[in-house]
């Protein structure tokens, strides 16, 4: 438990999700949702726990907090959730008594995230008709993924996850 492999590049020291402060983590997961990149959520959720699974030097209510933090950013992308609702599940994540219930929590309603993203294909499908329609208004023109990003009010990253699978299918069919 006490070696570490590493690349020839890097030094040794504590593990990299040990080096990544909870507000980077927080703000990380939180883009993630934004995106609806579910994979990318799950795996910074991996590294979250990581860094604070089996930690008997850390504060469970510490803990507790950081985790209500992401079920709080969980619940207000849930369509459809009211207040009571959040704090319901804020309120069980406080009662639990040990860390796999708090992260049980979490993916599940990680799991509830996805199913909404995945029912819900109306806001993507809208993102990527912009696109398009600049991408017809302006075929002309060079136009960088910054540019379409801006339409959509996204970032260039979402417009990069978006763009293989769908635009380009998208406008060759049209």
């Amino acid at each position: 438990t006490d070696s570490y492999t590493f690349m020839a590049e890097e030094e040794a020291g504590e593990p990299r999700y040990m080096q990544i402060d909870d507000d980077t983590y927080i703000k990380q997961m939180q883009q993630d949702i934004k995106m609806k990149d579910i994979s990318r959520l799950r795996s910074h959720l991996e590294s979250f726990k990581m860094k604070y699974k089996g930690k008997n030097n850390v504060s469970q209510v510490y803990i507790k907090f950081i985790f209500s933090n992401l079920l709080k950013v969980i619940y207000d992308n849930l369509p459809s959730e009211d207040s009571n609702k959040m704090k319901q599940g804020i309120d069980t994540l406080y009662r639990a008594t040990d860390f796999r219930q708090v992260i049980d929590l979490v993916e599940k309603n990680i799991s509830r995230l996805e199913e909404s993203f995945a029912a819900n294909p109306q806001t993507l499908h809208r993102e990527i008709e912009s696109i398009k329609q600049m991408i017809y208004e302006n075929y002309d023109k060079e136009l960088s993924v910054e540019q379409l990003a801006e339409k959509v009010e996204r970032t260039p990253a979402f417009i990069g996850h978006i763009e293989a699978p769908n635009i380009r299918k998208a406008v060759s069919l049209d």
